[in-house]
């Protein structure tokens, strides 16, 4: 008897001695047919898909013959297998050999071409999440360097997004925990939406984000949530980005159809709220608006009172104090909500004030503006006093130091007038 190492000894010699020769052009097209002929074969025994004639007698006793609906024969359903093997992207491109001279990665190389590098490992089986970020950062560096060229499409009329998420769909990477785990694609989601975007292929973002943790049994819901969310907010900052607010409220609003939960909606919203009070001559649809403040009571929680205020004040076609005005006048509106608030909510019912009382002075409602500069007296009193200048060892940028001065004067102007109304 060989040992083990004996017969490992023996193959080793014998590889030597007869190296297995490549094959032919003609004998790799009869070694092709004669596979799918054996699969044929093997499918048929396996699926048969003959008709069997089934005989009706009707009610005159005449015998008639009838077909069973048409099924697809064995060849057709043999082709889209084959067709589904060798058009994966494993096999687009014909990998190296390791350690021969032409493997070598080329810095240069792949600086100027990334997509055909991660392609390479693609066909090499060494793709994962962090080339495919590592790929993308670099198309974004050569685009920002080349002025006036996008990544949407290269020279070669690849698109760069497309092949990406093609990759992730036909490796199952898509279907992973460790895709679905928000600290290891968020740096991947940030350059890839966008692009899918800009390429129209947006289909990829809509399959990740309608599967949900019942189709994902080895993610707990939380983790599904928690990347949906993300998901949503790169859909609709890359749409308000690259298009305008429309295209975002409606992408917004198509997610909530699909799953009307605050923890997966709240930080696009978020985001559409902030976008909408930055950008005010930016003039959304109304009927999308509308559509999009309806929503705020499903994301917002125990706040939505004060974003729908907030929301009212800057419509686009019909801005409104009254929701504004009832939640400040309201004892357990807005004064209420105060000592639970953070940062930033005090700065939203600051912000309603400022607005409701902008527009009470405009519409020369004397009564409103003198309600809202007794709130703001009570629990706003540092937007009221005079700021006392600033001893700074560290000098500041002149432009933030001037937009911060434009709003406190902004600020300060509105209250005067209150005060004189």
């Amino acid at each position: 008897m060989y040992t083990p190492a004996a017969r490992r000894a023996f193959s080793y010699l014998a590889s030597k001695i007869h190296p297995q020769l490549p094959l032919s052009p003609r004998e790799s097209e009869q070694l092709l047919a004669l596979l799918t002929t054996s699969f044929r074969a093997q499918l048929d025994h396996e699926h048969p898909t003959t008709p069997n004639r089934q005989r009706k007698r009707t009610a005159k006793g005449v015998r008639r013959t009838v077909s069973p609906a048409r099924t697809p024969s064995s060849t057709s359903i043999a082709g889209q297998h084959l067709d589904a093997i060798l058009t994966n992207p494993l096999f687009a491109v014909r990998p190296q050999r390791r350690g021969s001279d032409t493997a070598r990665v080329n810095a240069g190389e792949v600086l100027r071409d990334p997509l055909s590098w991660f392609l390479d490992q693609v066909a090499a089986g060494a793709a994962d999440i962090p080339k495919a970020t590592a790929c993308l950062s670099m198309l974004k560096t050569n685009s920002i360097n080349q002025a006036g060229t996008t990544r949407g499409t290269l020279q070669d009329g690849r698109n760069p997004g497309a092949e990406i998420a093609k990759w992730l769909q036909s490796s199952g990477v898509e279907k992973t925990k460790d895709f679905r785990t928000v600290r290891n694609t968020e740096p991947l989601l940030v350059d890839l939406v966008p692009l899918l975007l800009e390429e129209g292929q947006d289909t990829h973002c809509w399959r990740w984000f309608s599967e949900t943790a019942t189709t994902q049994p080895s993610m707990d819901a939380h983790h599904t949530a928690t990347f949906r969310s993300h998901l949503l907010k790169n859909m609709v900052w890359a749409s308000a980005t690259q298009a305008s607010i429309n295209p975002a409220l409606r992408t917004f609003l198509r997610a909530e159809k699909i799953s009307p939960t605050g923890e997966i909606l709240r930080p696009a919203g978020i985001f559409l709220v902030k976008h909408i009070l930055s950008h005010p001559k930016e003039a959304p649809s109304p009927d999308l608006y509308d559509a999009f403040l309806a929503s705020a009571s499903t994301w917002t929680g125990r706040w939505s009172r004060a974003m729908q205020s907030l929301l009212w004040l800057h419509h686009p076609t019909s801005p409104d104090t009254r929701p504004g005005l009832a939640f400040i006048q309201d004892p357990n509106g807005a004064a209420a909500q105060l000592p639970k608030a953070s940062s930033k909510m005090r700065h939203i019912i600051s912000q309603i004030c400022l607005d409701v009382a902008r527009l009470s002075l405009e519409a020369q409602k004397t009564t409103e503006t003198r309600v809202v500069l007794n709130f703001v007296n009570t629990h706003f009193p540092e937007m009221v006093a005079q700021p006392e200048p600033e001893q700074s060892t560290s000098p500041r940028p002149r432009r933030v130091v001037d937009q911060r001065k434009r709003r406190e004067d902004e600020n300060l102007r509105l209250l005067d007038q209150l005060a004189l109304g």
